[in-house]
């Protein structure tokens, strides 16, 4: 599965590289993946007895005034290879080398609290120039970790949060009893 979904996502970032519309067929990528995503869209798209010209028309009535005319074929392209499965897929595929190429990612932090704007503005500057890279903070809040900060962005992890340093000092307390 991976294999074809990397397929298609190499093909629209080829066409959006030969056409100079990656930015504006990867903006419409995270539209594309996060509106079909719900999973009444998945039951929809991926539904056997739905034909597809219904499929096709669901499509134009979401998407035709959002998208490329290069997006709206990728998708009746996958309807007629009898691929749905594959169109979420290939999207998040395509919006990982977009996002790569343009040097862009997504930096995952969970607070106790939520952050003030001002606070997320100075992080996301802050991890844009230690990974030379334009970073954009997707935001949770787990109150379970007391205080801190817990960020994961492209593969590195900073775990600065109260709940794991007090597991660290019981740990290490317990170590303790043994000698």
């Amino acid at each position: 599965m991976a294999q074809l979904s990397n397929r298609y996502a190499t093909a629209i970032f080829d066409l959006s590289m030969e056409r100079g519309m990656l930015n504006e067929n990867l903006d419409q990528a995270i539209f594309m993946r996060d509106v079909l995503n719900n999973d009444e869209c998945k039951n929809i798209i991926t539904h056997p007895r739905i034909s597809a010209k219904e499929k096709n028309s669901f499509f134009d009535e979401i998407f035709s005034k959002h998208i490329s005319a290069d997006m709206l074929g990728f998708l009746r392209l996958a309807v007629a290879k009898n691929r749905e499965e594959f169109i979420i897929p290939a999207l998040s595929s395509f919006i990982d080398m977009a996002n790569d190429h343009v040097r862009r990612t997504t930096a995952l932090v969970i607070s106790a609290v939520p952050l003030k704007a001002e606070q997320v503005s100075a992080l996301a500057a802050l991890l844009s120039k230690k990974i030379n890279k334009q970073v954009t903070i997707e935001q949770k809040v787990d109150p379970s970790i007391i205080g801190g900060l817990y960020i994961q962005v492209d593969g590195y992890f900073v775990d600065r949060t109260i709940k794991s340093r007090l597991q660290e000092i019981k740990v290490s307390l317990s170590e303790g009893d043994g000698k």
